[in-house]
C-alpha cells in the first residue's frame, strides 16, 4: 500500500486520485496513518460486502440459510407446545 503525507496530497491531489484507482492510499499526518484514500469502486464495493455481512443469519451462510430456517420451526413448536 502506497503512503503520503498529508501535505503531499494536498499539492498533489490529482497524482494521488489516480494512485487510489490503482489501490487504497495510506494518507499519514505526523508520521501517523491517518486516513485511507479508496476509489469510489472499492468503496460501494467495500459497502456492498458490510451490507451483504450484515444480512447473514447468525450461525449461517448466505448459501446456507437451514440453521436461521430450524431455529425459527423450533421456536414455533415450541410456543404452539405452551397453548
Amino acid at each position: 500500500m502506497k503512503r503520503i503525507a498529508a501535505t503531499d496530497l494536498i499539492r498533489n491531489i490529482g497524482t494521488f486520485l489516480r494512485h487510489a484507482a490503482e489501490g487504497p492510499v495510506t494518507v499519514t499526518s505526523h508520521g501517523r496513518d491517518n486516513s485511507v484514500l479508496i476509489s469510489a469502486t472499492a468503496y460501494r464495493a467495500l459497502v456492498a460486502n458490510q451490507i451483504r455481512a450484515a444480512a447473514l443469519p447468525t450461525g449461517g451462510t448466505a448459501a446456507d440459510p437451514a440453521p436461521e430456517r430450524d431455529a425459527k420451526a423450533k421456536n414455533d413448536r415450541d410456543r404452539a407446545d405452551r397453548f
